[in-house]
């Protein structure tokens, strides 16, 4: 079963259906139809008698090769649903580790996302309006600039928790011999490495060229905390006796 190593259920599946059609259509329109069969020498139908039955049996080769690939297919589902949780999971601890503010990210985020978009072979480093919180800014719909703003925050925060989810699951390689997609360390220290890559010189290099991208949110986040300060000290003074 070699030569069938790469097929799928799906074409085990239709591959079976097809024999079954013919290995039925050859006993049921010739060998078992006595006016049909009569069209024919006793050599072709003892002949088509034995064909039908390899068909037969060839079915059979191909519903079990099914049944086989279709458990390989469950089985690397649920490994990749694992790893998908486990990155997923491991992400968003990265990011809360490094203390965005609500609903919105820190210069840290944002050097830590951008650097790791940049060494990571399956990423990529994201243009530059997609990290740039005046993207757009006088050109919108919206209510006004600080909607636009807290939108795009909030879409940054997203690409750098994928980014995150993406650098950690090159910690799975796949290996043939297993058929599956292999862990190279712990997760654990995949994760340090990650934040490790404070360190590296493409994060240096991403602090100098970002700094207005990285003034733009500060300026926002700061903004958005003194607003939140003014609600609060209101709702206390709201509670006071009269």
């Amino acid at each position: 079963m070699d030569n069938y190593k790469y097929w799928t259920a799906d074409r085990a599946r239709k591959k079976q259906t097809a024999l079954t059609r013919l290995a039925n259509g050859l006993r049921n329109e010739v060998v078992s139809d006595s006016r049909t069969r009569g069209l024919f020498t006793d050599e072709e139908v003892e002949a088509m008698q034995i064909a039908s039955n390899a068909l037969s049996n060839a079915k059979r080769k191909f519903e079990h090769l099914k049944e086989q690939k279709a458990r390989d297919e469950r089985r690397k589902a649920a490994s990749s649903e694992r790893r998908e949780q486990l990155c997923s999971k491991a992400a968003k601890e990265v990011f809360d580790s490094l203390n965005p503010p609500r609903n919105s990210i820190n210069k840290e985020i944002l050097l830590l996302w951008i650097t790791a978009a940049s060494v990571n072979p399956s990423d990529f480093r994201p243009d530059a309006f997609i990290y740039d919180i005046e993207d757009n800014m006088g050109e919108h719909y919206l209510s006004s600039d600080d909607e636009l703003r807290s939108r795009h925050v909030s879409s940054m925060a997203s690409y750098a928790y994928e980014s995150f989810k993406k650098y950690l699951n090159t910690n799975w390689r796949f290996d043939v011999r297993a058929d599956d997609f292999i862990p190279q360390m712990p997760l654990s220290e995949k994760v340090t490495e990650l934040l490790g890559l404070v360190n590296h010189p493409q994060y240096e290099q991403n602090e100098r060229l970002l700094v207005r991208y990285i003034e733009n949110i500060e300026v926002y986040n700061r903004k958005v905390s003194a607003v939140e300060r003014r609600k609060g000290f209101h709702s206390v003074d709201s509670d006071q006796p009269k």
